[in-house]
């Protein structure tokens, strides 16, 4: 019987035109935007040495270590002059580094920038990690920002499979409200069948975290194999961690279609404000905001589905595979779990409740 809902579930998804625009077509028409509008301007820029100038630094201890990183064809990333304040702002002022960074306090070290650009995204790339509380000597041991990629506009890519396992959610919920009785005439059957409320759950969840995990697939795919994307990582890393972040979705889908008794319509526009918002609070629309975030209210990034997926995205990129990565990727199973045990019990409890007033 799972497997016989397993697969209509599946079926109804593959003829959904709605769903399969959202979650694949769109993706890969933005993720193609993406490479058009990113790729070039990486191109005439990458592999350059970037002059930039270090203030405050009297122990030499972050300059040391800048000078020892390379991008991936061996180039140093790093043209450093170590000069005071004042003449460092006049050199900037005459474009003649791409920044400044402050090292006066180790624990709050700044930069200073004269415009934007790939040069200056790569240094506030160091500065942030530095603020975050990585140590320089990890630059040095990973050689690069990026794992195998120092393009910073690869972080776009990554967000875009955010997106789509985020996306996991509202195919949850489409399959969810199929077997809801206030929701379509389909879901009076199978309120009135013999199958129980939680085995139509599992496998309405099962087979939309299976078919998305088809879509990223697919999307993965036409990203490396068609556009040629450098993600910085193994691609089979790269796969894996998007099908966690796409059981993060699932759950997030599940909770919300128990949680609240509502209208398919109404419980859609939730699960929007809650992705959308969400989305905003992680970086997905303004990447400093993430940051600002982890900086003031950090529980918010621990919680925010989207920020947690992000972060792992983030830590693969930067990091490379090890312990920031783990702990990411733990984090996500952890809340993935708590989701689908809260929505478990809500739903339980719900089957629970209106069994006892149909007794009374």
């Amino acid at each position: 019987m799972v497997f016989r809902l397993y697969k209509w579930n599946m079926k109804m998804a593959a003829h959904n035109k709605f769903f399969l625009f959202w979650n694949l077509l769109f993706p890969i028409i933005l993720g193609t935007l993406f490479f058009s509008a990113f790729n070039s301007i990486y191109e005439s820029e990458k592999f350059d040495t970037i002059p930039i100038a270090i203030v405050g630094d009297s122990e030499h201890y972050i300059e040391n270590a800048l000078k020892e990183i390379e991008f991936s064809d061996n180039v140093k990333m790093f043209s450093i002059k170590k000069l005071d304040e004042k003449n460092a702002t006049n050199v900037l002022k005459s474009k003649e580094i791409s920044g400044i960074i402050d090292a006066k306090d180790y624990s709050d070290v700044k930069m200073d920038i004269a415009e934007d650009g790939v040069n200056q995204s790569i240094i506030a790339g160091v500065v942030t990690s530095i603020r975050s509380g990585v140590e320089p000597s990890e630059y040095v041991k990973d050689k690069n920002l990026a794992a195998n990629n120092p393009d910073p506009y690869i972080q776009y890519m990554y967000s875009l499979i955010t997106m789509v396992c985020i996306l996991a959610s509202t195919s949850v919920l489409m399959s969810l409200s199929g077997g809801d009785a206030r929701s379509s005439d389909s879901g009076v059957r199978v309120e009135s069948s013999p199958v129980g409320k939680f085995t139509y759950q599992m496998s309405c969840v099962m087979s939309a975290f299976s078919f998305q995990i088809g879509i990223i697939g697919l999307m993965l795919i036409y990203l490396i194999g068609i556009l040629g994307i450098n993600f910085g990582a193994n691609p089979l890393v790269v796969f894996g961690t998007a099908v966690v972040g796409n059981l993060l979705g699932c759950a997030l889908g599940y909770l919300v279609s128990s949680l609240f008794e509502t209208s398919t319509n109404m419980k859609n526009g939730i699960l929007l404000v809650i992705t959308l918002f969400g989305g905003f609070m992680s970086g997905l629309m303004v990447a400093d905001i993430r940051i600002l975030i982890e900086e003031n209210i950090p529980i918010v990034n621990r919680i925010n589905p989207s920020a947690i997926i992000t972060d792992a995205f983030y830590s693969l990129n930067v990091y490379g595979v090890g312990d920031r990565y783990y702990y990411s990727i733990i984090w996500l199973l952890l809340v993935s779990i708590a989701m689908f045990a809260i929505g478990a019990v809500v739903s339980y409890w719900k089957t629970y409740r209106y069994k006892v007033k149909e007794v009374l």
